[in-house]
């Protein structure tokens, strides 16, 4: 009987033990070196019901939430890099709380000291680093790219009072490709390397589903309609030229004829031509297409060059790496616009369009692993008015009462903005699938009122109707269609 009594005891003990875990901050290890997310992790046992965790960086309040449990621990994960925290020295510091009466009150505390390195320890030196692309035969790199799109209206009026309409998301694709090098190339200029870039299946997947340009909705493509473009580019990412594959059928056998599948036109980002520094502007180069898939078998070469102004932000770890940081943006105003087409035909007169890309370039691997992309264009359309109202009609013959009423016709009818259903198809080809959803706009300037009432004239003929108002005049809008690419090499 003793025996079993004291092995209740130890086992209550035990799991008095377990159920009240020290809080502490068990990760990171105190004196640790972290970058970019650090994942802090507490014993889940040493947090009971109705409390709840705050987090503090050097002192200051960060927030407080219910961490989410990862096996036998919660877990915060704090951004770094999100939070443009400095690079150092940094305490983190855990504290426990729960409500008393009303108000919150601490139950513990937990702190750990670690150095935070973002950028650090990445030295460009004094003559800048020297950013190529490293072709390794053999090499392939597969990536996820997604597309978003939004759109917005607004008025010249408003916008000149300083408004600003929402962005309503209208359009989202997803497609993951390979980024292939198949060759390289020694000359007198550097190395140039034969890359194979080919759109690929889900993961896990022999198909995607993928809004092509002339299509209305999304289409079903197997893994063998997917065909590679060849690209010759040199080390710093300019085309030499591009190909595309085509299949003739032995001599004397029936074959199968050449067919049209599923190629992606895609350039990773064009390199700085001389070594650079943090914060030093240079001539950067934003590849384009000017492709036009009829004309596959005459042109060899599928990119147009758009100068744009370059800088390096910065060097830094990203994704477990240490890579460049360098941006670009390309700029056109009404005046550089005034005698080119909007792009895809968009009716209106364009006053803006704005191209600006951040991408990551690996030093160690040479090859970048994160592009974001963002192109805008602004559109001056000017929305039609109604017409205006007719006269109202005379009124009939008086008795010796009071004369008719003149009749009351009104002015034009409500004006509509793009009547019923409108998409921004294709908007911003290049970027951006002409499928997108539909969404419906406000209603348009109101017609003129109505004409006054006719004249009381006793026993006589009744006046005849104010004429009626005038319809509203056109009205001039802005649309906004703004596009955000974003290329992430798969972990």
């Amino acid at each position: 009987m003793k025996r079993v009594l004291a092995a209740l005891i130890a086992t209550a003990m035990v799991a008095s033990v377990f159920a009240q875990a020290p809080f502490t901050i068990r990760r990171p290890a105190d004196g640790s070196r972290v970058r970019e997310v650090v994942t802090i992790r507490i014993p889940k046992n040493s947090i009971q019901a109705g409390q709840y965790v705050g987090f503090m960086i050097n002192g200051k309040f960060l927030e407080a939430v219910a961490p989410t449990v990862s096996g036998d621990d919660y877990v915060y994960n704090l951004d770094t890099k999100g939070r443009k925290l400095p690079d150092g020295k940094m305490t983190i510091e855990a504290v426990l709380y729960q409500y008393s009466n009303d108000r919150p009150m601490v139950v513990d505390r937990s702190s750990v000291e670690v150095n935070l390195d973002n950028s650090t320890s990445i030295t460009p030196g004094r003559g800048g680093k020297l950013l190529r692309y490293k072709f390794n035969p053999g090499k392939e790199w597969i990536y996820t790219l997604t597309d978003t799109t939004s759109v917005s209206t607004i008025t010249q009026a408003q916008a000149q009072l300083g408004s600003r309409a929402a962005q309503i998301p209208v359009d989202t694709e997803k497609v993951r490709f390979m980024w292939a090098v198949d060759n390289v190339y020694n000359t007198a200029n550097g190395q140039e390397g034969l890359i194979r870039v080919q759109a690929l299946p889900n993961k896990g997947k022999d198909y995607t589903y993928l809004t092509l340009v002339g299509d209305s909705e999304p289409k079903k493509y197997m893994d063998y309609e997917m065909h590679p473009v060849y690209t010759r580019i040199t080390s710093t990412g300019r085309e030499i030229f591009s190909a595309f594959p085509t299949y003739f059928p032995l001599e004397g056998t029936g074959g199968e004829q050449s067919r049209l599948d599923l190629f992606l036109i895609y350039s990773m980002p064009i390199l700085p031509s001389n070594a650079v520094n943090v914060a030093e502007p240079f001539q950067a180069a934003v590849p384009q297409s000017n492709f036009k898939i009829e004309d596959r078998w005459e042109v060899n070469d599928v990119f147009n060059n758009l100068p744009a102004r370059g800088t390096v932000q910065g060097f830094e770890w990203e994704s477990g790496m240490p890579c460049a940081k360098i941006s670009s943006t390309l700029a056109l105003g009404a005046d550089d616009l005034k005698n080119m087409e909007n792009l895809n035909q968009l009716e209106g007169e364009a006053t803006k369009i704005e191209l600006q890309t951040t991408y990551w370039f690996a030093l160690d691997k040479g090859v970048v692993i994160k592009s974001i992309t963002t192109m805008t264009q602004e559109a001056l359309v000017e929305v039609g008015g109604s017409g205006g109202g007719f006269s109202g009609g005379g009124g009939p013959t008086g008795s010796d009462q009071a004369g008719g009423t003149g009749g009351r016709r009104q002015g034009g009818g409500r004006a509509s903005l793009g009547a019923g259903w409108m998409t921004p198809n294709g908007f911003l080809s290049q970027l951006i699938s002409p499928q997108s959803q539909m969404f419906r706009v406000q209603d348009g300037i109101s017609g003129g009122p109505g004409g006054p009432p006719a004249g009381q004239n006793a026993g006589g003929v009744g006046a005849r109707g104010g004429t009626g108002g005038n319809g509203s005049v056109g009205v001039k809008m802005i649309m906004r269609v703004q596009s955000r690419r974003v290329v992430e090499l798969e972990k």
